[in-house]
């Protein structure tokens, strides 16, 4: 069984026999892999609650392999903890700090596989090999082949809405015969779609724009509303998602001699780890393929801010136009809920999504709105109201006192446990390994697994 780390949908059958189970939270002994597509928390962020479900369950069968490009390992651990912090900045989350720690200091190399652009992997009797989709660093779909009986399918949840990235040619010539595409509703308006959907015959398709009309109409939206005086907040689900859109602007205001009158921000916690790690994927962007390497790294991102609060972003304005680039799309936690609650009833600022697909808090309400507006032809409303949480902190007071002590009390006792558990667990492994007990000694029954008594004996007199 395959199952991917996405969000509760529903159950396809697919060829040879195998089910596709995009339901993360039943735990099974039969699920054998684990696919993650991109490093986006809608992608990866079920993973701590999937790992602490194991764990709970007392290890009962191997924990399934993770399927994914190197930079989508290495972007989760960024995402999860930014992620948590945004979310947990409100209230309670589903996930713990312990959860993501567990997660990235336990699974090691032989749980977690990577993959390289259209390499197959051979895993119980399926062929997996991952294609390049996406604006998303290290995104892709993948290509599943199984040789009895010989059969082929797709499994692409979000490729209609990565479009930066996409290689139809792959999909439309060398999967021409697929059996079975996994994809989530709203792909038909991707090259995927446009191939195998009814809607292209009757016209109600748009083609997509080529990337350079897509940057160029990104730089004309941001300048509309940056010469007015206005901020633009662009929100985006993870940090792997605005590398490109963000070049794109740097290289639009040094170009354009724009540096010194508009400002460029990144919001986030991991922001300058982020930073780092791009400089080392250079080869997995759209950009990477046609750097010699004999220059300056595209992505030293000169001129562009890096702040972990939006605050650090109002102290250090001058008054200047801010470009804003935040995590936590949803526009209801994290820099960019405070970027609206700041920003948002002045009608010169403006928000610009580069993604279409995330339909939770205040930008489902935009989204929406939006959609009714070009369906009937007419411009958006002036006004338009949306929700947004807004933390405000506060000293405890009576009861909560005396209940933060216990549960403080509570926690530190657990951990003492724990501490003292895995205490007696090093000193019992140091016995064995004194005494010569391997693992395969202990299960290897009466003759392969018992020692001499008199050598037993003779080592256990010389413990301390």
């Amino acid at each position: 069984m395959l199952r991917s780390a996405e969000s509760p949908l529903t159950r396809t059958p697919n060829p040879d026999g195998f089910e596709k189970l995009v339901d993360y939270v039943q735990n099974s002994p039969d699920e054998k892999c684990l696919l993650i597509t991109s490093a986006s928390p809608s992608a990866s962020f079920a993973l701590p609650l999937l790992y602490r479900l194991w764990r709970e369950g007392g290890k009962t069968y191997p924990f399934p392999t993770i399927i994914s490009t190197a930079p989508v390992r290495k972007m989760t651990q960024l995402n999860l903890y930014d992620a948590f912090s945004s979310a947990s900045s409100t209230g309670p989350t589903h996930t713990t700090v312990q959860d993501i720690d567990d997660v990235v200091g336990t699974l090691r190399d032989s749980s977690w596989v990577e993959l390289k652009y259209s390499q197959p992997k051979v895993f119980h009797n399926v062929t997996i090999s991952a294609k390049r989709s996406g604006c998303s660093v290290g995104g892709s779909y993948f290509v599943l082949n199984t040789s009895t009986p010989k059969s082929t399918m797709i499994y692409a949840p979000k490729y209609s809405h990565r479009t930066n990235l996409c290689q139809e040619t792959d999909l439309k010539l060398g999967h021409a015969n697929v059996d079975c595409v996994i994809t989530y509703p709203g792909g038909t308006g991707s090259g995927l779609g446009n191939g195998v959907s009814a809607l292209k015959r009757h016209k109600k398709i748009k083609k997509r724009m080529a990337l350079v009309v897509r940057d160029k109409e990104l730089t004309s939206s941001v300048h509309e509303v940056l010469k007015r005086g206005g901020n633009v907040i662009l929100p985006v689900e993870a940090l792997s998602e605005m590398a490109e859109p963000l070049l794109v602007l740097q290289n639009w205001l040094s170009v354009s001699n724009y540096s010194r009158s508009y400002r460029l921000c990144v919001c986030s916690n991991v922001g300058e780890e982020w930073k780092r790690f791009l400089k080392c994927f250079l080869e997995w962007t759209r950009l990477g393929d046609g750097f010699d390497g004999g220059g300056t790294n595209p992505f030293n991102l000169r001129g562009v801010e890096f702040f972990s609060s939006f605050d650090g972003v109002k102290e250090g304005g001058n008054d200047r136009p801010v470009v804003l680039f935040g995590t936590s799309a949803s526009l209801m936690t994290g820099p960019c809920a405070a970027a609206l609650t700041e920003w948002g009833g002045d009608e010169d600022n403006g928000i610009i999504f580069t993604s279409s697909q995330f339909n939770l808090g205040a930008r489902s309400t935009l989204l929406k709105e939006w959609c009714n507006a070009k369906s009937e032809d007419r411009e958006m409303v002036d006004e338009i109201e949306v929700k947004s949480w807004k933390v405000r902190r506060k000293f405890l007071e009576g009861e909560e006192v005396a209940e933060y002590e216990m549960l403080e009390e509570m926690r530190q006792e657990e951990l003492k446990k724990a501490r003292e558990k895995q205490a007696v667990a090093n000193q019992i492994q140091s016995v064995k390994e004194h005494l010569g007990i391997s693992a395969e000694e202990k299960g290897g029954g009466a003759e392969g697994g018992r020692k001499d008594e008199d050598e037993n004996a003779s080592d256990s007199n010389n413990l301390p």
